[in-house]
């Protein structure tokens, strides 16, 4: 495993000096250049983050046996990105092409290197300290008793956000952000936003799927807030949910709480389970169906779903909480 000046943005130096320009990456190799690039948006297990970008450039004298040991140069790209935030490199990445007499003699190398959590809070997407509200115990482990006393999560605020990662089964994946614009103990409205698209949703005390189009990307919530707004118990309608359009009715249950890790951090989730079945061929039940499980996660700390999990026979699909901000 390689690393290079993991915290050079706390040590520095701030700016390039002419060392810059003869580096000892390798001991084989001819000095290599460094070069810093402009900001960039970058997407880790740990979160998304606005990092500084380094560039890494040389040759590495590279020897293969094609019937004798031949010495070969081969050009190497190392780009590290470092994030204020995470006060450490979030992601390195190792690269040379293949080369050769015949392409199996020496494989093309490609090493990467992601953050996937710290043991500290921060703000994933801006150097800005996270509020006074959000120590480490409040951000990393939830408490499942809900506070001031009493039997629902406390209502979220307008202005609370959330950010989440979308990815599925192709390996689409896309960060959206939620924000609250109205909130009474008997509907919350929220507003999702990904780029320029928008997509407004109302929530009552209810447990629903809702559809959300943000641009090219469809996503599914199910009852975002639900430990605030309720019900905080099964109801005879949970088993016999109008699920998914022109397919036999899905059943619900609560089965418990469970420590889940997200990238927003670690808590305690109240876990949600609606089971069914998925029509072979819609609205013909001779045909048969398959199973079809969707599993939700909410946790008290962030007021709304931490995490959710479609697994049908085609729809495989996770929503996760990257960060979240609580007035």
């Amino acid at each position: 495993m390689r690393e290079i000046a993991p915290y050079l943005l706390s040590l520095g130096p701030a700016s390039p000096t002419p060392d810059w320009q003869k580096l000892s990456i390798f001991e084989d190799s001819d000095p290599f250049i460094a070069k810093l690039a402009s900001m960039e948006t970058i997407t880790v297990p740990a979160g998304t983050f606005q990092a500084q970008k380094l560039i890494v450039q040389g040759k590495r004298l590279t020897t293969f046996r094609g019937g004798v040991f031949v010495p070969q140069k081969r050009d190497y790209t190392i780009t590290i990105w470092y994030a204020p935030t995470a006060k450490r490199f979030v992601k390195l990445s190792i690269s040379a092409p293949e080369i050769g007499i015949t392409a199996s003699l020496v494989g093309a190398e490609r090493d990467t290197t992601e953050l996937v959590e710290t043991s500290f809070p921060m703000t994933a997407t801006a150097a800005a300290p996270m509020p006074a509200t959000h120590n480490r115990q409040a951000t990393t482990v939830a408490s499942l008793a809900p506070t001031g006393g009493g039997s629902r999560a406390e209502l979220p605020k307008v202005g609370d956000t959330w950010t989440y990662r979308f990815s599925d089964i192709y390996g689409k994946s896309e960060i959206y952000t939620v924000s609250v614009t109205s909130s009474s103990a008997s509907e919350i409205a929220d507003e999702a936003r990904m780029g320029k698209a928008r997509d407004v949703a109302t929530f009552e005390d209810n447990l629903a799927l809702t559809d959300r189009k943000l641009g090219h990307l469809a996503l599914r919530e199910i009852s975002p807030y639900l430990l605030s707004l309720g019900p905080m118990q099964e109801k005879p309608e949970w088993k016999a949910l109008n699920f998914l359009e022109g397919n036999p009715p899905f059943s619900a249950r609560l089965v418990g709480s469970e420590s889940i890790q997200v990238p927003a951090g670690r808590f305690e989730a109240h876990k949600l389970v609606i089971e069914g079945h998925q029509l072979r061929q819609r609205n013909n039940p001779s045909h048969g169906s398959n199973p079809y499980v969707v599993t939700v996660w909410y946790a008290f700390a962030t007021k709304r779903l931490i995490k959710l999990n479609i697994n049908g026979p085609i729809d495989k699909e996770t929503i996760e909480l990257m960060e979240y901000r609580l007035q």
